[in-house]
């Protein structure tokens, strides 16, 4: 059984969690028709907003969906989150670009291709061989960024 300590440490955490859903509903009402998108929750403490734009079509010839990312559209929307949430906080996970802001315990996340703010170089290739399906290369990225700062994005837009 829980102790009363335990008990009380978990309320807490709930009621930290509580106020920043709070102060998050009273942003997504007040500045939320700015943004590209409604957040959608990921976590019990994060809700994302996808800000990569893309354009898909089918090839008739090799008969596959094929993706390519919209540029513009996805610079417009990192810009227009930006000037949204104000101060927040920009990091590189992977290939995506988060860019994220704290309301208490809850996170606001917009999350994009990484590819629009740097340029992905590949320094190694390998072949992996078939185990249950095709084969495949396996990319070693190194990625150059040349936008050092979210304000720095946004001043170049204007």
């Amino acid at each position: 059984m829980p102790t009363y300590r335990e008990c009380s440490e978990a309320a807490n955490r709930l009621r930290d969690q509580a106020r920043g859903m709070l102060e998050l509903a009273d942003f997504i009402e007040s500045r939320g028709v700015k943004m590209p998108s409604i957040p959608y929750v990921s976590s019990d403490r994060t809700f994302n907003v996808w800000l990569t734009e893309s354009r898909s079509s089918f090839d008739r010839e090799t008969n596959k969906w094929e993706s390519r990312l919209d540029e513009f559209g996805t610079t417009a929307n990192i810009l227009g989150f930006v000037k949204v949430l104000g101060s927040c906080k920009k990091e590189y996970v992977d290939a995506a670009l988060k860019i994220t802001k704290r309301f208490g315990a809850v996170i606001l996340e917009g999350s994009a291709d990484r590819k629009i703010v740097c340029k992905k170089k590949v320094v190694d290739r390998k072949w992996i061989e078939p185990s249950t399906h095709e084969g495949y290369y396996q990319e070693t990225v190194e990625w150059e960024c040349t936008t050092p700062s979210l304000l720095g994005l946004v001043n170049q837009s204007k």
